[in-house]
């Protein structure tokens, strides 16, 4: 990416993170949980399932990276959208 931006990928750091608050990594990881807290909301899909959707082969590292970003493990946000009257069915989540 910084090759096609013609810059070198230091200096693309430094301005992906002045114009986003995060670095390219940090910013692809929060796209990917947000699109996990979409599934986890909507669907009744395991976590397994739910970390393979969003790219994530490693189930332990997404629970990690997801706990880290949310505060919460991904169980424990489906709890907490089931309990605020989210639409999710709930089907052996692997937790």
């Amino acid at each position: 990416m910084a090759q096609q931006c013609a810059t070198s990928q230091r200096s693309l750091i430094r301005r992906f993170k002045a114009a986003t608050g995060c670095t390219p990594i940090e910013y692809v990881q929060r796209v990917k949980i947000e699109a996990a807290k979409g599934h986890l909301e909507k669907s009744g899909i395991s976590v397994e399932e739910v970390a393979q959707s969003v790219g994530y082969d490693d189930v332990p590292s997404f629970r990690k990276l997801f706990k880290k970003v949310v505060g919460m493990t991904p169980s424990a946000y489906r709890r907490r959208q089931v309990a605020a009257g989210g639409p999710v069915l709930i089907a052996g989540d692997g937790s």
